[in-house]
């Protein structure tokens, strides 16, 4: 393999693009998206442009630049003859920007690898180790735009770039091309999941989950049952201090009967009166005659009867009020 074909495409890019800054001595734009793919082969496309109004004051056509700058073919990787390799060429246009839209795909690491950059595959990882060189040195008034982006697999785990803050497995190097530009990732080489951690944990993680879900199921049936009464209807009666609660649907029963008080007789509960007797139903029931000597229908003059017996002591007089 010869030493232009074991340059990297990106360095090839960069070399075109100083031989027409040399040339113009212009504005020039360099764009590379590259996709690393988890069969360590490399696929996507790089844009070299320059300023249409510098192309057309050096008295040329873009198809000139390219075809007539030495070596420009090769570095546009059209000499590839890898099995499962495919290239296409394009004109770019864009605003002010005209020039060459390159795509690549299937290329293996191997033959996209070179003395410019690297790209290797180990241990469940990707890594990029490579530097560009500055674009502008010693060409006084020239200018650029350049940008380099990977995407992997997985997410970017190290890189000294910028991480698309919307793609976390894309990762991008930016500069004017003034300075040399170092390049280097670490990135996984899997696509990263949301279920990773309860695949860690295994079936100890599934355990936890599911106990976790029986406290929350109890908590919430335990809640119902102190907000609803035992028995349809049944009011939920407050407490009192010194009073012990009573249960929802509890019967009221009182005190037994008789039950004295300090100082006081146990209280008898008076007996229901006996029915007046009659010999038919309907009749007024029996009445004894009346004494001698009494009207029919008197009341007769009850016998004095010596005062109740009270269980409280005689009280004083109380004095009289003026």
């Amino acid at each position: 393999m010869t030493s232009a074909r074991r340059t990297t495409r990106a360095s090839r890019a960069v070399g075109l693009a100083l031989v027409l800054v040399a040339a113009l001595a212009g504005c020039f734009r360099i764009d590379m998206g590259m996709e690393v793919h988890a069969d360590d082969t490399v696929s996507g496309n790089y844009v070299l442009a320059m300023s249409r109004s510098v192309v057309e004051a050096s008295g040329s056509t873009v198809d000139e630049l390219f075809q007539d700058s030495e070596g420009a073919e090769e570095m546009l990787g059209l000499d590839a003859d890898l099995p499962g390799v495919t290239l296409a060429q394009e004109p770019y246009e864009e605003g002010d920007w005209v020039g060459r839209r390159v795509t690549f795909s299937g290329v293996p690491l191997d033959a996209f690898n070179g003395d410019g950059m690297t790209i290797t595959h180990a241990d469940g990882r990707f890594e990029v180790d490579g530097e560009l060189p500055s674009m502008t040195e010693g060409m006084p008034g020239a200018s650029g735009e350049v940008r380099i982006a990977f995407t992997f697999p997985g997410d970017v785990l190290e890189t000294n770039g910028e991480i698309d803050p919307d793609d976390p497995r894309t990762v991008e190097f930016t500069g004017d091309g003034s300075t040399a530009t170092t390049i280097q990732v670490t990135a996984s080489d899997a696509p990263s999941s949301p279920w990773l951690m309860i695949a860690l944990l295994g079936g100890g993680g599934l355990l936890l989950v599911a106990a976790v879900v029986t406290v929350v199921v109890l908590l919430v049936r335990r809640r119902r049952r102190a907000a609803v009464p035992a028995f349809p209807g049944q009011p939920v009666y407050p407490t009192y201090p010194g009073v012990p609660p009573v249960a929802a649907g509890t019967a009221y029963r009182p005190a037994p009967t008789g039950t004295p008080q300090a100082g006081l007789p146990p209280y008898v509960a008076p007996s229901a009166p006996a029915p007046a007797w009659s010999d038919q139903q309907g009749t007024q029931g029996w009445q004894p005659d009346p004494p001698q000597g009494l009207a029919p229908g008197a009341v007769p003059q009850q016998p004095a009867q010596p005062p109740a017996a009270t269980p409280y002591p005689p009280q004083p007089p109380y004095p009289p009020q003026h």
